[in-house]
């Protein structure tokens, strides 16, 4: 390799650089919870391209529906989280809210040391890492 090499820097491939890239229609993650009782702590997390249409699916007033949600209806929009660069990123965020304790992006870690301490969501209340936080 030449010095003229080492210090010219390198050129990126990214359509994101070049403005060539241009952001997917409308894609969005969002937290149903029932209301089927005044204190239901029933919840969903699901995507779509459309939100108005998705809800109305769920509370079965349109047909294809999750079958999750076909119980314990009606339910409400709580939350919507939008501007993923792509229908996979907005996948792979609902994935990770779903499962928080498989996530790798949501990990404790020893700020002393750098150790992976483990998920700071569990399956197991005693392990939960926002639980004891809160408590």
């Amino acid at each position: 390799m030449s010095d003229q090499e080492s210090t010219e820097p390198r050129k990126s491939t990214s359509t994101l650089l070049d403005g060539n890239h241009t952001f997917p229609p409308f894609y969005a993650c969002y937290l149903l919870r029932s209301k089927a009782t005044a204190h239901s702590n029933r919840t969903y997390v699901g995507s779509t391209p459309n939100p108005p249409r998705r809800i109305r699916q769920h509370n079965g007033e349109l047909k294809q529906g999750a079958w999750k949600t076909s119980k314990h209806r009606p339910w409400e929009m709580q939350m919507i989280v939008y501007g993923f660069p792509s229908k996979l990123t907005a996948l792979q965020f609902e994935w990770a809210w779903q499962k928080p304790e498989l996530s790798r992006h949501l990990r404790e870690y020893d700020t002393q040391t750098g150790e992976d301490i483990g998920p700071i969501f569990s399956k197991d209340a005693k392990r939960n890492w926002v639980e004891r936080k809160l408590a």
